[in-house]
């Protein structure tokens, strides 16, 4: 079962997954469809014709119907000016009453697109002149929004496939003539459309029903029709005559979705994220056979890692312009996908033409190592001393690419008593540094031989032609962008982007972090601290870990560590995130249209904080390693909490089971209260994350409230 947590925009309380039930129905309507398929085709050799409805049948919006009028608004004003500010709910007040109008004038209220906008046009006189422009951006953004409804068209394939007559029916004020061009851009060949608002009858009243039979001149009972509303299609249709199979339920919209106080560029990006995802969750693509796993590993890839991923390239392609970089290397592995994404909008669009992109394979281990070929720095002990989790003192050695049988005076110097010991990640910092100056002369001679051949390697990227390079990297505390920086003393100073940066190790005003800029804000922080490994993992590179450059007749080469455990994994996340940033790109016509930070990661935020059981499952069959080289690999463990008692007088117990843990949100989750308060003024991270799950606790309950 899914967590009630939610995520609104910074404009509006309307939140990227609608309601808790919304992924159910989602899941459920790939089954019911496939049940709709079989008792369409044991129908179709009962009747002559079909009919289809169109909206929500043949055809799906990617925003719900009235947040047409929102996508409409902004336009208008951008292109006409600030009197257009409100113009959606002065849309809606004048369809209400140009209903009203006819009704009372004609006995019924079937009106057109042309009554509508009278009707404005009456209320709102200083509107006059811009009213048929308006109308034609009404128009044009429904042909935006409109995409083929996956199992309305299997139905129409199937009815083709078997030579029946094929009509639409519709009650819409668009007219017949604009919906048959929506459903030609969509791939339905020769519509036949009878729409109400042509015929001041509708399928509501039963009338439009036999009107069409009428007109195609077959009894009632010899057509089946098909919609998705259980009155007006499929009650109706049976009172009409018609045979009828129910259809599949559209998403019920939130009432964000039919109300507008306040619009912008970016809340209206924030609705289309919201449909695409929505449709996507709802209808995927069933022609591609995958197995359950693959299934959602796209799912997320989609639905949480696309628009975060959208969202950073955007801020990415905004920095760069203004800061005129002419080299970005987007430092491997974790800086493949958003490579991948500005290279693909730089060949297609032209966004970046002074920019060169370039994926640069890299570590922690090989930026380390290169920057003690000068001697160990306090940089260099910060980045080989720190590490994530308790392991074995000779994993350590193996993953810096020492032989530890060598080194055993400064093991024992150092304090450790044997090379069995276990490095704990908290108590033994002090420890490592102390380790790591006394093998000074060996990592120099290293050092030494791969820092040649790291530079050759940066000369062949560009960066001895560059004036202002830049680097793209992950996170978290900026120390690769350092050592790289020290290694390239003499050249142009670097800075760095980030998706997010936590203690900026650098000089001051070089590092900018999208989500977490220097640590700020905490709670974002938090929601990336319980879910590290899910994030590093969906902008990884496929390929092995680079251990370190090396260097064979003047040339580099890559020393790389065996193969890249999460491959196929990461190529289904990578699948899912292009596809949603291709949807979104598509919209706009290869614009970039701006996007909150919130609506970015308004899903990413509840599978780090409250993962459903499918999603942890599937999360514990990845492998995640150290970033200090050659791979140290464990499956992403689920850790429990110790109890109370066992740690009240020793907090090192507890801290080493939460550094264990790969799911640190759901750790605190089984934590008691008492233990929470015990914890909290000792671990800034708890903290961290603690506030981000009470965060989205609160405005999960605003939102019902709001509802």
């Amino acid at each position: 079962m899914y967590s009630p947590i939610k995520s609104v925009t910074q404009d509006e309380n309307f939140s990227i997954f609608d309601s808790q039930c919304d992924r159910k129905s989602a899941s459920e309507s790939r089954e019911l469809s496939l049940k709709l398929a079989e008792d369409f085709q044991q129908q179709l050799h009962k009747i002559q014709a079909v009919s289809f409805d169109v909206f929500d049948t043949t055809l799906q919006r990617v925003v719900y119907p009235k947040e047409i009028f929102a996508l409409v608004e902004v336009e208008a004003v951008k292109q006409f000016g600030q009197q257009f500010y409100g113009y959606a709910n002065k849309r809606i007040r004048a369809e209400i009453n140009a209903r009203k109008i006819k009704k009372k004038g004609c006995g019924h209220c079937e009106v057109s697109l042309e009554e509508i906008y009278e009707e404005l046009r009456i209320k709102i006189p200083q509107w006059t002149d811009y009213i048929y422009e308006i109308l034609k951006l009404e128009v044009n953004q429904e042909k935006r929004c409109c995409r083929v409804h996956p199992s309305g068209y299997e139905l129409w394939q199937l009815a083709r496939t078997k030579g029946k007559q094929i009509i639409y029916i519709s009650d819409m004020y668009l007219g017949a003539e604009r919906i048959k061009s929506l459903l030609l851009m969509q791939g339905y060949y020769e519509p036949i459309v009878f729409c109400s608002s042509d015929h001041a009858c509708s399928k509501s009243n039963s009338g439009l029903y036999k009107l069409a039979a009428d007109m195609l001149g077959l009894q009632s009972n010899e057509i089946l029709h098909i919609g998705d509303n259980a009155f007006s299609d499929h009650k109706q249709a049976l009172h009409a005559g018609f045979k009828s199979i129910p259809f599949l339920k559209p998403v019920r919209p939130p009432q964000g979705s039919k109300h507008f106080p306040k619009l912008t560029e970016q809340s209206n990006t924030s609705r289309v994220v919201s449909g695409i995802i929505r449709l996507e969750e709802a209808f995927g693509d069933r022609t591609q056979k995958a197995s359950g796993t693959s299934d959602l590993t796209r799912n997320i890839g989609h639905s949480a890692i696309g628009p975060m991923t959208y969202g950073l390239c955007y801020w990415l392609n905004q920095k760069l312009v203004e800061d005129k970089c002419d080299l970005i290397l987007f430092l491997g592995r974790d800086g493949y996908l958003p490579h991948k994404i500005l290279s693909d909008w730089q060949s297609k669009y032209g966004y970046l033409k002074n920019t060169k992109l370039v994926y640069f394979p890299f570590s922690r281990r090989a930026a380390a190592v290169a920057c003690a070929a000068d001697g160990v720095t306090p940089l260099v002990r910060d980045t080989l001393g720190h590490h994530r989790r308790t392991v074995p003192l000779r994993d350590y050695f193996e993953r810096i690419g020492l032989n530890i049988n060598e080194h055993s005076d400064a093991i024992l110097a150092a304090g450790f008593s044997s090379h069995e010991d276990i490095v704990h990640r908290h108590r033994d910092r002090k420890r490592m540094e102390r380790l790591i100056t006394l093998l000074e002369d060996t990592l120099m001679q290293i050092g030494s031989s791969e820092k040649k051949a790291l530079l050759i390697a940066l000369k062949k990227a560009g960066y001895n032609r560059s004036c202002r390079p830049a680097i793209f990297d992950i996170g978290w505390r900026g120390t690769q962008q350092a050592c790289l920086q020290s290694i390239l003393s003499d050249g142009p100073k670097l800075h760095g982007y980030y998706l997010s940066i936590s203690e900026a190790l650098p000089a001051a005003g070089t590092t900018s972090g999208y989500l977490v800029n220097n640590g700020l804000p905490k709670w974002r922080r938090g929601i990336l601290e319980s879910a590290t490994p899910i994030v590093e993992l969906s902008y990884s590179n496929t390929e092995p870990y680079l251990l370190y450059y090396g260097q064979c007749e003047g040339e580099y080469q890559l020393v790389q560590d065996e193969e890249n455990l999460n491959a196929s994994t990461i190529e289904q996340l990578h699948a899912g995130a292009e596809k949603f940033i291709a949807s979104l790109t598509q919209f706009y016509d290869g614009l970039l249209p701006p996007i909150t930070v919130n609506a970015a990661i308004g899903s990413f935020d509840r599978i780090a904080l409250s993962p459903s059981d499918q999603e942890l499952r599937f999360f514990q069959t990845l492998v995640f390693s150290d970033a200090l080289g050659r791979e140290n690999s464990q499956n992403l463990t689920i850790a429990t909490p110790p109890d109370l008692r066992t740690y009240l007088f020793n907090y090192h117990k507890f801290f080493e089971a939460y550094s264990e843990t790969f799911w640190r949100a759901n750790f605190i989750q089984m934590m008691s209260l008492a233990a929470k308060l015990w914890v909290w003024p000792r671990s800034p991270s708890f903290r961290r994350i603690w506030k981000a799950m009470r965060k989205c606790d609160y405005r999960h309950n605003k939102i019902q409230n709001h509802k």
